[in-house]
C-alpha cells in the first residue's frame, strides 16, 4: 500500500511539470519596402567629353607696315562688328594716295590731248590732208593714254586699300583676346597675330561618337533630332539646351569616331571657347515601357534579377533583362509585367521562399510621384532661364526623400 501511493504522487508531479512548458512562438516576419512595377517613359541618355569652340575665331595681322598709333578697345572686351580696333599710322599711305591721284589728272589731261589730236588727224586722213601713218600715231598716242589712265585708276584703288588697312577693324560681333603689341610698336605683315576675336554667341560644342555610339543613338533618333545638354566643369547643368547641327562625312579611320558639333545659345559668354564640358544626348521621343527602381537590381556573375513578393507575401527571385536607364528608374524589358510587387529595401534579410510583411514606398508608384528625388539625382541649372532655389527648398526636398 505504502509503495503504491508513491507511485501514484510521482505521476501526479510529472503530469503538472509537464503541463507547465510554453509553446515556442515562430521567428518574426521581415519588414521589407517594396514598389510596384510600372509603365512610364525613359530616354536613351548617352554621355561623353566635350570641348567649347567659338563658332568663327579670326587673328587679326597687319597688312601694312607702320606704327601703332591707337587702340580702341579693352582686353577681353565683346565688340560690334565694324569697330575700329587698332589704328596704325596712315600719313605715309595717305601720301601715296594722293600721288596716285595727281597722276590720274595728268594721265587725264594727256588723255584729252591724245583724244583731241587723234579726232584731227583722223579728219585730215580722210580729207587724204596726212598719211595714214600720221593718223595710226595720233590712234596709238590715244590708246596709250587711255590705258594709262586706267593704271592711274588701278593705283588709286590700291592706295585707298593700303589707307584701309591702316585701320584694323572687328569681322563680326565677339569677344576679343589678349593684345600682342603695345601702342608704339612698329608692326606690318611680319609681326604676326596682333589681337585674335572669337564669336561666342552662339557658341558649338565640338565631340566625337564612337561608331558603336552612333548606331545605338540612331536606334531611336537621327543625331539632328536629338537634344544636347552640357554638364559645367563646375558639375551644374547649363541651363539652355542645344542641337546637334553638322559632323563629319566619315569615320577617323585611326580612332574610329566621328565629329560632331551641336550649337549653344550663349547670352551671359558662360561657355568659352576652349573650355571641355560632359555632352549629354538624348532623344527627343522617350521610349515607354516598364519600369523598376534602379536600387531593387541585383547582380551576380553577369545575370541580373529582382526579389518578387507574391500576393502570399513569399519571396521569389526573378532574372530580369533591362533596357535604358535614367537617374531614379531602369527600363525592363523582360522578366516582369506591369504591377509586379518587388523589393527595393532590406534585400539582404531575405531569401527565396522567405515570408515578408511589406511596405509599399508611393514614392516610387509613379514618374511624377519620383519627382522629388528626380530634383535630388539631377544637377542644378547654372545659367540663363536657371530656376532659383533657396537652401530650404533643397532642404525639405532633402527631408521628404528620406
Amino acid at each position: 500500500m505504502f509503495k503504491k501511493g508513491i507511485i501514484i504522487v510521482g505521476t501526479v508531479v510529472l503530469t503538472l511539470a509537464t503541463g507547465c512548458e510554453k509553446e515556442t512562438p515562430p521567428p518574426p516576419q521581415t519588414t521589407v519596402t517594396v514598389s510596384p512595377v510600372i509603365s512610364g517613359n525613359i530616354s536613351s541618355s548617352l554621355q561623353l567629353i566635350g570641348q567649347v569652340k567659338a563658332l568663327d575665331k579670326v587673328d587679326l595681322v597687319a597688312r601694312v607696315k607702320g606704327f601703332l598709333i591707337k587702340q580702341n578697345f579693352n582686353e577681353g572686351e565683346l565688340v560690334k562688328k565694324g569697330s575700329v580696333l587698332f589704328e596704325i599710322e596712315p600719313d605715309r599711305y595717305l601720301a601715296k594716295l594722293k600721288a596716285a591721284e595727281a597722276n590720274y589728272q595728268k594721265a587725264l589731261a594727256d588723255q584729252k590731248n591724245a583724244d583731241s589730236d587723234y579726232k584731227r588727224q583722223e579728219s585730215l586722213y580722210k580729207g587724204d590732208a596726212v598719211s595714214e601713218r600720221a593718223r595710226d600715231n595720233a590712234l596709238a598716242k590715244k590708246m596709250e593714254c587711255d590705258a594709262q589712265v586706267k593704271a592711274c585708276e588701278a593705283a588709286i584703288d590700291d592706295a585707298k586699300l593700303e589707307l584701309s588697312y591702316t585701320k584694323i577693324i572687328a569681322p563680326f560681333d565677339g569677344r576679343v583676346g589678349l593684345r600682342s603689341y603695345s601702342v608704339g610698336n612698329v608692326v606690318g605683315p611680319e609681326s604676326g597675330v596682333l589681337l585674335s576675336i572669337a564669336k561666342i554667341n552662339p557658341i558649338n560644342i565640338s565631340f566625337s561618337f564612337s561608331e558603336k555610339t552612333l548606331l545605338t543613338l540612331s536606334e531611336n533618333s537621327s543625331p539632328d533630332d536629338s537634344i544636347v545638354k552640357i554638364l559645367l566643369p563646375n558639375g551644374m547643368e547649363y541651363a539652355i539646351t542645344g542641337k546637334i547641327v553638322k559632323w563629319d562625312n566619315r569615320v577617323n579611320p585611326g580612332t574610329g569616331t566621328i565629329k560632331f558639333e551641336a550649337e549653344f545659345k550663349n547670352p551671359q559668354q558662360i561657355l568659352i571657347d576652349g573650355m571641355y564640358v560632359n555632352v549629354i544626348i538624348e532623344p527627343k521621343q522617350p521610349i515607354r515601357g516598364l519600369l523598376i527602381p534602379r536600387q531593387a537590381v541585383q547582380e551576380i556573375q553577369d545575370e541580373k534579377f529582382v526579389m518578387v513578393v507574391s500576393p502570399d507575401n513569399i519571396v521569389s527571385r526573378q532574372t530580369v533583362e533591362l533596357g535604358r536607364n535614367d537617374e531614379i528608374f531602369v527600363a525592363v524589358n523582360n522578366g516582369l509585367k506591369e504591377g509586379d510587387i518587388i523589393i527595393i529595401e532590406g534585400l539582404q534579410k531575405i531569401r527565396p521562399q522567405s515570408k515578408v510583411v511589406s511596405k509599399i514606398d508611393e514614392r516610387y508608384s509613379s514618374q511624377a510621384a519620383a519627382e522629388v528625388f528626380y530634383r535630388l539625382k539631377r544637377p542644378q541649372k547654372f545659367g540663363a532661364n536657371a530656376p532659383a532655389s533657396s537652401v530650404s527648398e533643397v532642404s525639405s526636398d532633402t527631408e521628404a526623400a528620406k
